[in-house]
């Protein structure tokens, strides 16, 4: 395993956790809205 693919693995990892809790927040504020 080399550097580069763990930290391509990292990135990619944030990344959907960035849009997973994105996501969620807006499921939240667009249900507390309603």
């Amino acid at each position: 395993m080399t550097i580069r693919r763990i930290q391509q693995n990292d990135f990619a990892d944030v990344d959907a956790l960035l849009h997973a809790a994105f996501n969620a927040s807006n499921r939240g504020y667009n249900g507390g809205q309603s």
